[in-house]
């Protein structure tokens, strides 16, 4: 799906199962990039390829809790009352700076915890 305004395209919305608990993860990236890819590239080797033509990449991380909303309650098998949503978004930027993509993953913020190394910009989930 792509929204012409913004120019990015949706690479998925997957509901995941990390050791039993469930995480939602969404991802976009710049229309123009998916676009721009030939078809011999793989989509496993999609990183690959902005590494070695935009790169290097850079990644801006931050995570939040929120309150959880709508149908993450029951998606995410979530207490009703009380469990905060775990929110981590991160931005890919190409060498000049450019956004390349923006994940987001929301996980039960009583399940999860984010760490990262500061000199990556990169935040794991781990249990």
């Amino acid at each position: 799906m792509i929204n012409g305004a913004r120019g990015f395209r949706a690479l998925g919305g997957v509901f995941g199962d990390v050791a039993g608990h469930r995480l939602l993860t969404e991802s976009f990236t710049v229309a123009d990039l998916v676009r721009g890819v030939s078809e011999d590239v793989a989509p496993e080797h999609f990183y690959s390829h902005l590494e070695a033509t935009r790169g290097p990449l850079h990644w801006t991380t931050s995570a939040h809790a929120a309150m959880p909303y709508g149908s993450a309650i029951e998606d995410l098998e979530m207490e009703a009352v009380g469990t905060p949503l775990l929110v981590i978004r991160r931005l890919m930027l190409d060498r000049e700076g450019r956004p390349l993509e923006f994940t987001q993953i929301e996980a039960p913020g009583d399940r999860f915890e984010a760490a990262g190394r500061g000199d990556e910009g990169r935040i794991a989930l781990r249990l």
